[in-house]
């Protein structure tokens, strides 16, 4: 079936190496030179079919696992209109040769097919070794067909052959240079997409731009599974901008941060929980839950009681008012007020337990509360308790008792 744009060919060790002949070469992983090779050896592929007439063939490209230096690889290629019963020696055009004047690691190095046109193509590699070892080509790719400017021009520019190519080669070096721009412009608006961002600097960059640091705690055991994480974090950070300082915004960044590092979908959960004020304080004022039932409250904001300072004509009932000194009366409600001057962040202890949550939490805390505004971090454990940890929806976790474990008798009978 004709291919509907550029494909190519791929042949390695797992797609095999479709060879046709090799002489003093090894094909059985990468192909290498043969211990009792004496420097050089060739290897020929089957033929390989494009389904389409008069295909230009684009480039062969290698890639390398190594190159010793001082070796040499040469490429060449022979195009057919039929597919041929034999190959021969004249058919064979040289597309260049790779030399290693110091030793190379794994790298890609293509050339473009300069052979005529024609449906059917053979690839011929000749592959020179030294003293310090043999060349290791982990894989071969033959791209076609080939998309040229000279398309885009009237047929006149390609009637000569000779002129053809000359021109073909000529815009093809304009196009080395101009392609990688129209690329870059290409896949411009995936940069700034933060689903479609490739992850490492790219991720890092636009981050920057909102002014998010991709904190994740502890690095992932793999690459892929760090860009998840921190990908989690860009997008609650941005979701988070617009109203960044608000226990909304907190929350948003907590949820992203603890699913990242517990594998807990967070978000099915009611935690993390916020709430204003301080322990001292009765009626706590619960913020972001306004659907949750708080035994208690929320019931005030503020009042006299919170401290129970005497007064005389203001907060002096016998049994309740008392003796205190904490300084200006006129700034109790400043130093106890619950209005967004502290507030307690719970969450269950059996996710701050594992490794690298809780300075993570705390890190990301620390860099998203207001500058005016101190906080709490509050374990929760999993029980409920009458009178010390019975708050519905925030310090209450109903799970099963702790397991028994009989202790063991010493008596043997």
């Amino acid at each position: 079936m004709r291919p509907r744009g550029p494909t190519h060919w791929l042949l390695n060790r797992l797609t095999g190496w479709r060879t046709a002949t090799c002489a003093d070469v090894s094909d059985d992983a990468d192909l290498k030179l043969l211990p009792t090779a004496r420097g050089v050896g060739t290897w020929t592929s089957l033929v390989l079919d494009s389904r389409i007439d008069r295909c230009v063939w684009d480039q062969v490209e290698l890639v390398f696992s190594g190159m010793p230096e001082q070796c040499v690889v040469t490429v060449e290629t022979a195009s057919f209109d039929q597919s041929p019963w034999q190959i021969d020696e004249r058919d064979w055009t040289r597309c260049g040769e790779h030399h290693a004047p110091n030793s190379l690691g794994t790298h890609t190095v293509d050339w473009p097919v300069r052979s005529r046109p024609g449906r059917y193509l053979a690839v011929r590699l000749c592959l020179s070794g030294h003293d310090s070892g043999t060349p290791a080509v982990h894989a071969l790719r033959v791209h076609y067909p080939r998309s040229s400017w000279l398309d885009f021009l009237p047929a006149v520019f390609r009637a000569d052959d000779e002129s053809r190519d000359v021109l073909d080669r000529f815009l093809g070096a304009l196009a080395g240079s101009w392609d990688p721009i129209t690329a870059r412009i290409r896949d411009l608006p995936a940069t700034l997409d933060p689903g479609a961002v490739p992850g490492g600097v790219p991720m890092r960059l636009l981050a920057s731009w909102f002014g998010i640091a991709l904190t994740t705690g502890p690095m992932a055991s793999t690459e892929t599974l760090q860009y998840e994480r921190e990908r989690r974090v860009l997008r609650a950070g941005i979701a988070a901008s617009q109203i960044r300082g608000t226990p909304a915004a907190l929350r948003i960044l907590l949820i992203a941060l603890l699913t990242s590092l517990t594998g807990v979908d967070v978000a099915r959960t009611h935690y993390p929980v916020l709430l204003e004020g301080r322990p001292s304080v009765g009626g706590w004022f619960a913020l972001c839950r306004p659907d949750r039932a708080v035994l208690g409250g929320p019931t005030r904001l503020w009042g006299a009681e919170a401290v129970g300072r005497l007064q005389i004509g203001t907060y002096s009932q016998v049994g309740k008012a008392r003796l205190v000194g904490v300084g200006d009366p006129a700034k109790d409600a400043t130093n106890v007020m619950t209005t967004g001057h502290h507030f307690r962040v719970f969450l269950p202890s059996a996710w701050l337990d594992r490794p690298g949550v809780r300075s993570a939490v705390i890190t990301l805390i620390e860099a998203e509360r207001p500058a005016t505004a101190g906080y709490e971090l509050c374990e929760v454990a999993d029980r409920v308790v009458v009178g010390q940890q019975a708050t519905v929806g925030v310090d209450t976790i109903v799970s099963p008792p702790p397991a028994f474990h009989p202790t063991a008798t010493t008596d043997s009978r």
